[in-house]
């Protein structure tokens, strides 16, 4: 189980690309814990299910995807947001 002990290292030792995305999922464990500290977050939280019906378009995109996907035609996320920086 983890300690605080070892949370702070991991912080310590995390690298520095990391930290944003870091800081952003501990806000966000915390605000779970209190959303009302934040009210777009509340609301998304007490939104309801999405209980629209998949469409045949819809359908037809997930299967290309899964294909893609086994195919391993896909990109890693460091992949991704190198090719979004050269873009851009």
């Amino acid at each position: 189980m983890a300690t605080r002990e070892t949370l702070h290292r991991l912080v310590d030792e995390l690298p520095e690309e990391a930290v944003g995305a870091v800081e952003l999922f501990l806000e966000f464990v915390m605000l779970r814990r209190r959303p009302a500290a934040n009210p777009v977050l509340q609301a998304f939280m007490n939104a309801p299910d999405d209980d629209e019906p998949l469409t045949a378009d819809d359908i037809e995109a997930l299967s290309e995807a899964r294909a893609d996907f086994e195919r391993g035609d896909t990109l890693s996320w460091e992949a991704y947001l190198a090719s979004r920086r050269a873009d851009g």
